[in-house]
């Protein structure tokens, strides 16, 4: 309920539940303290915590040699009747309804947005699963993003639903 935290806080919270009596400057606890804080070094390193690391360090642990990685151009999934076999695609193309269009980026961890916008800075969509097309034309562009990388570049593709 504080408006600030000091750097360390301990409590007892058997003989108070509340945990309303930081106990970090006691001197009783002062053994107590430091067994925490060897316990958190140690789970930090054998986690691969990079909190104790300062930004610059991070950012060359990310990006070795300040070159920030980019996330890969996604595909199309195209599943149509004319089209059984699911393969990826990276264009459009005329497809028989019912239709769904998926969407797959080989980055791992990396997450797919799409628009039916054209304007320059459209409203993107968090992919959430295959798009159910009905008949009609669909402008379609897709990108792939991932923190603390790059964005992919933009796939478009125009799908004509007979």
């Amino acid at each position: 309920m504080a408006y600030s935290r000091p750097p360390e806080e301990l409590y007892d919270v058997k003989a108070d539940p509340f945990q309303i009596k930081n106990l970090a400057n006691d001197p009783k606890y002062k053994s107590i303290l430091e067994d925490l804080r060897n316990r958190h070094k140690i789970w930090t390193i054998e986690t691969g915590d990079m909190g104790h690391l300062n930004e610059p360090e991070m950012i060359e642990q990310m990006w070795p040699g300040g070159k920030q990685p980019v996330t890969d151009i996604p595909y199309f999934i195209i599943n149509a009747p004319e089209d059984r076999s699911s393969k990826n695609y990276r264009t459009g193309g005329t497809y028989s309804s019912p239709m769904t269009l998926g969407f797959y980026c080989p980055t791992h961890g990396a997450s797919m947005v799409y628009t039916f916008e054209e304007k320059a800075n459209p409203h993107w969509l968090l992919n959430a699963g295959p798009l159910h097309l009905r008949p009609g034309t669909y402008n379609i562009r897709v990108k792939a993003v991932r923190y603390g990388y790059k964005d992919s570049e933009e796939l478009k593709g125009t799908f004509f639903i007979k």
